[in-house]
């Protein structure tokens, strides 16, 4: 009767164990992901004004298949972390586009890497374009 007292006890505490586990995994996931509103007044912040640059960003919102109805052309904001490499001023962490959010692994899948160094300031390579050495 102990043995079957137990094995059941030890079940059920195994049991409970693996469902919170799920939910953990989870939390943790998105804490990876997201980035404290406390955290993020802290950080260098700019919002976009150009208008082919708030177009470019809203058209890569909508084909990442974010909710329209969220997305703003006109109130996008960049976060981002400074960077001590030669060249490269930032990087980025978060493109708040109206109520949607995008984080690093986001933007690095859904904008252009052009487009990326536009924002974070690196524009050496518009240089390099309008500009060739002989």
């Amino acid at each position: 009767m102990k043995k079957i007292l137990s094995i059941t006890l030890l079940l059920v505490v195994f049991v409970s164990f693996y469902k919170a586990e799920a939910v953990d995994r989870k939390a943790i996931i998105d804490s990876l992901t997201t980035v404290d509103p406390e955290i993020r007044k802290y950080f260098p912040r700019w919002r976009i004004c150009e208008t082919d640059l708030q177009l470019q960003i809203y058209q890569a919102f909508r084909l990442a298949g974010y909710n329209i109805n969220q997305l703003s052309k006109s109130d996008i904001e960049v976060l981002a972390a400074p960077l001590s490499k030669e060249g490269v001023p930032f990087d980025l962490l978060l493109i708040s586009c109206g109520k949607s959010s995008m984080n690093a692994v986001e933007i690095d899948r859904y904008l252009g890497y052009k487009l990326r160094d536009v924002i974070n300031g690196f524009t050496s390579f518009v240089y390099k374009d309008q500009n060739p050495t002989p």
